[in-house]
């Protein structure tokens, strides 16, 4: 996806593995996981969101 220059701001999963890690750092991707509750769920399918990533506590809100 990075050669292609189509990365998304950022990936937001409920659960990742050494390879997604290692995946999002190298194309400097964002990754957003470790929510309390299943975020499939909890976030509608096509709803607009904001991500902050850089902060101490990182977040998603649904605007």
């Amino acid at each position: 996806m990075a050669a292609r220059k189509i990365v998304p701001a950022a990936l937001v999963l409920n659960a990742v593995n050494p390879i997604m890690v290692q995946g999002t750092a190298l194309a400097g991707m964002t990754l957003l996981s470790g929510f309390d509750q299943d975020i499939t769920l909890a976030i509608a399918n096509g709803a607009e969101v904001e991500i902050d990533a850089d902060g101490d506590k990182p977040f998603i809100r649904v605007i």
